[in-house]
């Protein structure tokens, strides 16, 4: 996050890697200035510095501190209501959200609404982790352990795959990396649809509520 805020809102007519500060054109034998920054900045050109960068970033693991237990208190009020398909449906908005939020923030062109749209997606992200342990004793109550150590193995598998496509990335269009990931979220919250948890899926809930409502009708 604070590479992509770095590389992604650079200086206009800002050229790096000149050591002299000046840029000629031969062709109209002109000198035009160009903007020079210390050379051991990650990125020269950047609008922000490297602390401010920091700063902005530190804001979406300050996000941890309450939103992961918003997704586990919001999977256990879907319970309450629609038993465990309820968790399922909880999760699948928890992952729509975050992708939907995520292509959202990969368009932002300000650092003001990049600021704002980093927040909301990294509420549903760490929400939806919430929402995915909140269903973790229930796939396989005599197997918890290994199921947990399975889906943290996942999450470095995945941040490892996605952190080498990131590094083709921050140096040309850092943005898209934002795009595909919220892409990939979102056809990857497809495969909720179809979990199975004590033999019952997110499906169960349309049958749950009409055998509510038959039983409404019949009383």
């Amino acid at each position: 996050m604070n590479l992509y805020f770095l590389y992604q809102f650079e200086k206009e007519g800002c050229a790096e890697g000149l050591h002299d500060g000046m840029q000629t054109n031969s062709t109209t034998n002109m000198t035009s200035t160009t903007v020079h920054a210390p050379s051991d900045d990650p990125n020269p050109c950047s609008i922000l510095s490297q602390n401010s960068a920091s700063l902005i970033a530190s804001l979406f693991g300050l996000i941890n501190l309450f939103a992961r237990a918003l997704g586990g208190i919001f999977s256990d009020s879907m319970r309450k209501y629609l038993q465990i398909p309820g968790r399922l449906l909880a999760h699948t908005i928890c992952m729509t959200g975050e992708g939907v939020l995520l292509i959202i923030f990969s368009r932002m062109e300000t650092i003001p609404t990049a600021i704002i749209a980093m927040v909301a997606f990294s509420l549903f992200v760490q929400m939806s982790e919430g929402s995915t342990f909140a269903i973790v004793p229930y796939i396989h109550p005599q197997r918890v352990g290994l199921v947990a150590g399975f889906i943290g193995a996942g999450g470095n598998a995945g941040a490892l795959i996605w952190n080498t496509i990131w590094l083709n990335l921050v140096d040309t269009d850092p943005s898209q990396w934002f795009l595909f990931l919220g892409i990939f979220v979102l056809c990857g919250n497809v495969l909720t649809l179809i979990i199975q948890v004590q033999r019952k899926r997110i499906w169960s809930i349309f049958s749950r509520c009409c055998y509510h409502k038959q039983w409404v009708i019949q009383n």
